[in-house]
């Protein structure tokens, strides 16, 4: 439609105007100064390229427009400027007084080619809009005042698609036949050719149809055009008793590359061999032919290949093809004929086998066909005989053959309830659920009452319908609360709604079950217990979930213990509760799911741990909290805390590398003095002195304070006391005592350097700080170990 309005011509350009105006230059007249004013700012517009200067000047001219209108109504130029200012509307998109206008333009002048050029205007709005009707009569409007054939030719074939999208073919048939018969050059004739032949052949005139398809079918045609055409000339052919002209148009079309109509086409030669009953044909095109089918056509195809194999007695092969026919077209006549068709073919192959076969077939196919001579055969078969036998499946076919006109009053109930009963054992849940409808309303005193809507609820289950499902099952509770179906309807009903994710409802429903029902068996016990503390933990309610998570384990751990484990330790590590925590995960280690454990879990643990002084548990939690690979997977806090429980718990080796990777990761000196001072204890307890020493001193050169650098002395006094240089272990000890009274260290630095003092001779001043020590820490005794 864009390509349309463009390259209609009609009345878009003021030139016959200009020229009419210019012979007036010479003469008195207002009307023509005035709209050649208003036409001067329209032609700016029309000629300008730039979009906002563009809308500007149309702005301009609408009022200069109007104006002239309404004081020269009747003026020579007033029709064009009537169209000028409809079309200044449009472009600035105000399309509704711009279709008001040329409305207008419609009404008062009736013919001319500002009357094509409006109406084609309004036809391209409704066609847009998929107002065919109000289009149709546009389009036609604009043929008939249209100066250009090919306008003209246009606005036909364009109120013929209007007709076509009305279902009117009829009144397209000859709008697109003088299209097609034009002798004027236009892209639509191939289209109108096309269009015309596809009404001709939907009212069976084939004889019409099948030249205009021929005429179609040129080299320069587009691959998907000829093989569209190709296919249609071959079902005109077929209909016209032509089929070997048939099947050449049928393998033009089978032959395009990426050709839609393939399958068709495919279809169709098997349809034509099927009538000449060429049967070899039939499998050959079959075996050549690699075509997607949709549903229909593989149904189709079926019905024919089944066939073939049929009459020549390859009876294994046909009923391949009639059970694809029963899948592709299920429910229907097409698939009734193939169903019955497969029963004789498996007859000719294992008679004994039938009677299965032929019960299967009724329960199938017996609904809409009860007077079928095979329905009824199998409806004298034994109904009631199969379900005192317990064989629900033939049970089930005889009784959904039985239509309740035919049987007594006083039987219904029964029948009911026995054919909804075997229908369920056979999962045709479906046919259940509406079985079991038909027999609560007919029988609602029945004592099988509360048996039904439990089955039936089941039934609604397999079916996805969990609404219906939980009303069944709630009213067996409520019916029958200490029933053993109530205690099935508990469970089930329970099952939906934690499907659903009301699990406060799934907790209220598992609780009543293991409350009012004790005589539960074990595997019902177990897994109501493990729903119920998985339905308690979904609601955050943690310390509900435990001892049912516990009760499934005990009752049943083989079935239950991995799907406990997890969800205890979630549940303790929610209550932070930590000796709870450290058995479940004990138990969780001990069936092999230590790798599904969250970090997460053991580093808080870990720090719990190391904050409560236990630093052997500490390290051995936030060991396992630590990412595998590099240290960098690991968060800081967690080698600091690590490194720092190893050294309480004397891991030196551990402790060091805890401590490196600690290093590699810390940024600020704040921290990597810290972590030095670890790595300083750590290599002294490994007598590592001189590492030890090193290490020390490149922490002390990043010129640290408080604690950390009293430490760090203390650690160096320490290394030079084990190596009895007695003396430089008195000068760090010094440094403390002197500066740090405030830090915790000072009692102890003060203690050991009294004894390095003495060690070194200096007995003097050994006795000054032993003094010292005396008055500011009387009970002291010297640091432990």
């Amino acid at each position: 439609m864009r390509a349309l309005l463009i390259g209609l011509s009609l009345a878009l350009s003021p030139s016959l105007v200009h020229a009419q105006a210019g012979q007036q230059n010479l003469r008195a007249d207002p009307g023509s100064d005035y709209f050649a004013r208003a036409r001067q700012l329209y032609d700016a517009a029309v000629a300008e390229a730039d979009p906002a200067q563009k809308k500007e000047l149309y702005q301009r001219a609408i009022p200069i427009l109007d104006d002239y209108i309404r004081l020269y109504p009747r003026h020579k130029f007033s029709q064009p400027a009537t169209y000028y200012l409809a079309e200044s509307y449009l472009a600035v998109a105000m399309p509704r007084q711009a279709a008001k206008i040329f409305d207008q333009i419609i009404q008062k002048y009736r013919t001319g080619h500002y009357v094509a050029a409006a109406s084609y205007r309004l036809a391209y709005e409704n066609y847009n809009n998929k107002r065919y009707q109000q289009a149709a009569r546009l389009f036609g409007l604009t043929a008939a005042n249209a100066q250009k054939p090919e306008d003209q030719l246009r606005s036909i074939y364009f109120r013929a698609q209007c007709y076509l999208l009305l279902k009117d073919p009829k009144r397209a048939h000859p709008l697109l036949e003088k299209v097609a018969n034009s002798p004027i050059d236009s892209p639509y004739k191939t289209q109108a050719k096309i269009s015309s032949a596809h009404i001709l052949l939907a009212e069976k005139k084939y004889d019409k149809a099948l030249p205009l398809y021929q005429a179609l079918l040129l080299p320069s045609q587009s691959p998907e055009m000829r093989s569209e055409t190709a296919y249609h000339a071959g079902v005109c052919a077929a209909a016209l008793k032509k089929n070997d002209l048939a099947k050449k148009y049928f393998d033009i079309a089978m032959n395009m590359k990426e050709s839609p109509w393939k399958a068709n086409s495919h279809i169709a030669l098997l349809g034509l061999y099927y009538q000449a009953k060429d049967y070899d044909a039939i499998l050959s095109q079959l075996g050549k032919s690699q075509v997607e089918l949709d549903a229909k056509q593989l149904a189709q195809q079926g019905v024919i290949v089944g066939q073939t194999y049929f009459q020549k007695k390859n009876y294994a092969e046909a009923i391949n093809y009639f059970l694809d026919v029963e899948r592709a077209a299920a429910g229907t006549d097409q698939a009734f004929e193939a169903a019955y068709y497969k029963l004789l073919s498996l007859y000719n192959i294992d008679g004994e086998r039938i009677p299965n076969m032929v019960d299967q077939f009724i329960q199938n196919y017996a609904v809409g066909r009860g007077t079928s001579k095979y329905i009824h055969q199998a409806i004298l078969m034994k109904a009631e005989a199969l379900y005192g036998d317990q064989k629900y499946k033939e049970a089930a076919a005889a009784y959904n053959a039985i239509s309740t006109e035919f049987t007594d009053k006083r039987n219904l109930p029964s029948l009911l309830y026995k054919k909804a009963w075997c229908l369920s054992e056979i999962d045709n849940h479906e046919g259940a659920s509406a079985s079991f409808s038909q027999f609560i309303k007919a029988a609602p005193q029945d004592k099988r009452i509360n048996n039904a809507y439990a089955k039936r609820g089941q039934s609604y289950m397999k079916l996805g319908d969990r609404v219906k499902a939980l009303k069944d099952f709630d009213a067996v509770i409520n019916n029958a609360p200490q029933s053993q179906i109530a205690a099935m309807s508990l469970q089930l009903s329970a099952r939906i709604q934690r499907d659903a994710k009301r699990y406060s409802d799934v907790v209220e429903r598992l609780e009543q079950l293991l409350r009012d029902h004790r005589d539960l068996t074990p595997a019902v016990k177990a897994n109501s217990h493990y729903w119920l503390g998985w339905a308690y933990f979904r609601i955050d309610k943690f310390k509900n979930a435990i001892p049912h998570l516990e009760a499934a384990q005990q009752i049943d751990n083989a079935a239950y213990g991995k799907q406990t484990a997890m969800l205890l330790i979630l549940a303790r590590y929610s209550l932070k509760d930590i000796d709870g925590l450290k058995t479940a995960l004990a138990q969780a280690e001990n069936i092999e799911l230590g790798k599904q454990i969250p970090l997460v879990v053991y580093r808080w643990l870990g720090s719990q741990c190391n904050n409560a002084g236990d630093y052997s548990e500490a390290a051995k939690y936030l060991t396992k909290g630590c990412e595998e690979g590099v240290p960098q997977k690991t968060p800081t806090v967690i080698w600091r805390l690590l490194s720092k429980a190893q050294l309480k718990n004397e891991q030196w080796t551990n402790a060091l590398i805890a401590c490196d990777n600690l290093l590699s990761m810390e940024k600020e000196d704040v921290r990597r003095v810290e972590a030095m001072l670890i790595k300083t204890k750590a290599l002294t307890g490994l007598k590592r002195y001189e590492e030890a020493v090193k290490t020390g001193e490149e922490a002390l050169a990043l010129r640290p304070s408080g604690k950390t650098k009293a430490g760090l002395l203390l650690a160096l006094g320490d290394i030079a006391a084990l190596q009895s240089d007695h003396a430089v272990a008195a000068q760090h000890y010094v440094l403390i005592v002197e500066t740090f009274q405030e830090d915790a260290s000072h009692k102890e630095a003060l203690y050991k350097l009294v004894q390095s003092l003495e060690k070194a001779g200096k007995a003097k001043s050994a006795a000054s700080y032993k003094a010292q020590l005396k008055k500011e820490y009387p009970d002291y005794k010297g640091p432990k170990g």
